[in-house]
């Protein structure tokens, strides 16, 4: 009896390192091939290849030199990591030799992560599918898109635990549930933990999509030891794997290569960790950057500088200690745009952030590719902001690259309230 249950344990150890390093391989590679989602449909739609970044501990992304088209560059994460996982588990299914586990997991985490993180983003307002919702894109129709993507992650899991010689009638469900679920339910704890603590802006993001992701690995756990015997057969034991110590401590290691490899392979540069502090509002991490690298601009498009990121993010205390750090109020991006421009539409904070900038000597008539700062206020029927920069030494006649004046800018719009500020005497 001794023996019988050191058997079991040891087996049990087996399983829970084969599907750590197994699930850690799937995540990384998961990161990976998101990314290169965005870069394959940006490049296609016209873009240039830029660079990829992925921390340590689980969060990436992908820039471009040049974009292609926003629609299809914000959908190329999710299509890639659907699609290209589901080719790779078909495809070494085909090949009918053990190990097709790997493709199976890969391909279920894809579509899991894939329909979580598309609800999590639309809740929160932020990710690919929060760009794809401003980009006009159906709400619901996003929304039913994340379910049948969870969905389908729950009908290819049926196939996990017989993969691994698990499931009903076979071994108990306390044994499935710590070999699938220790692994999934540790990883998510661990990159909850850290981008709560380091990415304040973004907790109610990481715990809704680490949340998410834990419930729904405990319930194909469940489902995948309960169907089991229903799948089982030929086809699948030809394709399982007997497990030994030396399968799991391969699979272990290969996870871990992969944590420290991908990182190493494409780190993140200065830009994101100033987008990071920025949006943090983290002051101390921001001089830090700072004193290393001065107001360094982002060397691929768009070109901005941490006065723009700060503008743009609406982080009112951030863009005072940029301008007390000396940032240059008026450099432009690849665009034309200073920071000013980034806040002229209005917006939260942006009458705050725009005072701070016309009272550093921002130039209130700056032209860029889409018009002047008042021209922005304008398209965007913002009164206040127009007030602010006409009282700043806006110039109500001055015209953009097109040819058309603040007042042309109005009618179009059908701002009859805005036409008025323009017509009236300058203060």
């Amino acid at each position: 009896m001794s023996e019988t249950r050191q058997t079991t344990s040891a087996k049990q150890w087996q399983l829970v390192m084969f599907c750590s390093g197994l699930f850690l391989v799937v995540y990384m590679l998961h990161l990976l091939l998101h990314e290169c989602g965005h870069v394959i449909n940006g490049i296609a739609t016209g873009g240039r290849y830029g660079r990829i970044e992925i921390s340590v501990l689980g969060w990436s992304y992908a820039y471009l030199a040049d974009y292609g088209e926003a629609r299809a560059v914000a959908w190329g994460g999710f299509l890639w990591e659907t699609v290209g996982s589901l080719v790779l588990f078909l495809s070494w299914w085909a090949l009918r030799r053990p190990g097709a586990v790997w493709g199976l997991l890969f391909a279920t985490y894809n579509f899991a992560s894939g329909g979580v993180y598309m609800l999590t983003g639309l809740m929160s307002g932020r990710g690919d599918s929060a760009n794809l919702a401003r980009m006009s894109i159906s709400e619901p129709a996003l929304i039913g898109l994340a379910i049948a993507l969870i969905l389908i992650a729950c009908l290819l899991s049926t196939l996990i635990a017989p993969l691994l010689r698990l499931g009903r009638r076979r071994t108990p469900y306390r044994q499935t549930l710590v070999a699938l679920g220790t692994p999934v339910i540790t990883l998510v704890a661990i990159l909850a933990i850290h981008n709560v603590a380091v990415r304040p802006t973004q907790q109610l993001f990481w715990l809704v999509s680490c949340g998410g992701g834990a419930i729904l690995a405990l319930l194909c756990a469940t489902w995948t030891h309960v169907a089991a015997p229903w799948v089982d057969g030929p086809e699948l034991r030809v394709r399982s794997s007997h497990l030994t110590w030396t399968r799991s401590a391969v699979a272990l290691g290969a996870g871990v290569v992969l944590a420290v490899g991908l990182p190493l392979c494409f780190p993140v540069t200065s830009h994101t960790r100033f987008s990071e502090a920025v949006s943090g509002n983290s002051a101390d991490a921001l001089k830090r950057l700072v004193s290393a690298h001065g107001h360094a601009r982002n060397p691929l498009k768009p070109h901005e500088t941490p006065l723009h990121m700060a503008a743009g993010y609406r982080k009112p205390d951030m863009v005072r200690l940029l301008l007390d750090l000396g940032a240059p109020v008026d450099s432009t991006n690849a665009f034309g745009r200073t920071a000013l421009h980034m806040v002229a539409g209005g917006g939260t904070n942006a009458a705050e952030i725009a005072t701070q900038l016309l009272d550093a000597g921002a130039d209130p008539n700056a032209n860029s590719r889409a018009g002047r700062p008042l021209h922005a206020a304008v398209w965007r029927r913002s009164p206040e902001m127009v007030s602010l920069l006409l009282s700043h030494g806006a110039v109500p006649t001055a015209r953009d690259r097109r040819g058309r004046s603040p007042r042309d800018a109005a009618v179009i719009a059908g701002a009859t309230n805005i036409l008025s500020l323009l017509e009236a005497p300058s203060p």
